[in-house]
């Protein structure tokens, strides 16, 4: 059986990963944000993903300058590309019979990591030749979503549903289980071996958490704030504001100045029913942020 139609059968089957996926689109959002009045101004919104059907995952280059998705180039399996936010081009990175997930740049800067493949495992593709893939997590699969805390360890999100929360410490190639009933998004504070993710205590009562690792790995947990119902999906600043959307209304929490959730501005214009995924540039110029039609995934 060839890797592209256990693929067409897996979506048949309504495996839970690859599962009727959503119709969305990645869009680029240019943003200022005065720190002093917590006040922010948004500019033209462009669409950046230019195929129907699958667009999802943005991540942003390390020089901001460039956005990194997953996409449908053809139709059999998803793959990486990434966007030139000067150039307004769009360039195709892996040419895979797999299908790639969650890309982002590791800590080094010289490679691509993702997930791959219907095992689920973490891969990592060398930038200045993506010919050149390498395992980052040898021995495990059925990751869902991760984010490098550091260059020594990776957060994940592990299926099946209840998702749990897994520590990969790769210099001594172990996975440690931390704990069950995790959303799929996970944020890393810089500079702090921090990692938010959020909580699921059941159905409704969604909570986002900041998980600390010391040296010894030993976890320390701590409250953030309970979600906007029915939403799981944030970005940070570094000033400690997460902006999470709720259908086209985009509303911010800062950890230190705020006691609830704040609308900050409403897309009625927007060309989709409502936003989910978002992350910000480095340098805090931009937000990544994906759009649906429809039920939101």
């Amino acid at each position: 059986m060839t890797r592209k139609l256990l693929f067409l059968l897996l979506i048949l089957a309504g495996g839970p990963a690859f599962a009727q996926l959503p119709q969305t689109q990645v869009y680029y959002l240019p943003m200022q944000y005065n720190t002093k009045d917590s006040a922010f101004t948004f500019g033209d919104m462009q669409r950046i993903s230019k195929k129907k059907g699958y667009n999802n995952q943005p991540s942003f280059a390390p020089d901001g300058k460039s956005i990194y998705f997953v996409s449908f180039m053809d139709t059999s399996n998803t793959d990486i590309v990434n966007y030139n936010l000067q150039k307004k081009e769009l360039k195709q990175i892996t040419f895979t019979e797999e299908n790639e997930y969650s890309p982002m740049v590791t800590p080094d800067g010289k490679y691509i990591s993702c997930v791959k493949g219907a095992a689920q495992q973490l891969w990592k593709y060398k930038i200045s030749n993506p010919s050149k893939c390498e395992p980052v997590v040898t021995n495990f699969d059925s990751i869902g979503y991760y984010t490098w805390m550091n260059k020594n360890t990776i957060i994940s999100n592990v299926l099946p549903d209840p998702f749990a929360l897994y520590a990969h410490v790769l210099s001594i190639d172990t996975n440690i289980r931390l704990y069950m009933g995790i959303g799929r998004c996970l944020q890393t504070i810089k500079n702090e071996n921090t990692v938010l993710y959020v909580q699921k205590r059941d159905s409704v009562n969604w909570y986002i958490n900041a998980l600390e690792l010391n040296d010894n790995e030993q976890p320390h947990l701590y409250y953030v704030n309970q979600c906007i119902p029915g939403e799981e999906d944030f970005t940070m600043l570094n000033d400690g504001t997460i902006l999470m959307f709720s259908k086209k209304h985009l509303y911010k929490f800062n950890m230190v100045k705020d006691y609830r959730w704040k609308l900050i501005h409403t897309f009625e214009d927007a060309p989709v029913d409502g936003f989910y995924r978002i992350t910000v540039s480095p340098d805090q110029t931009g937000l990544a942020i994906v759009g649906y039609k429809g039920r939101k995934p």
